[in-house]
């Protein structure tokens, strides 16, 4: 997370690779998102 930020990633550009990573079905993704989205303002 802090490496997206870093690179100017936004809260929704994060939210997209979350979802593209789970349609391709790379469950853990799907099982982390919630932290990293949550993670993503601190």
């Amino acid at each position: 997370m802090k490496n997206a930020k870093k690179s100017g990633a936004t809260k929704e550009e994060v939210g997209e690779a979350v979802f593209v990573a789970s349609a391709l079905n790379a469950g853990s993704a799907f099982t982390k998102s919630p932290t990293a989205l949550k993670n993503f303002d601190k």
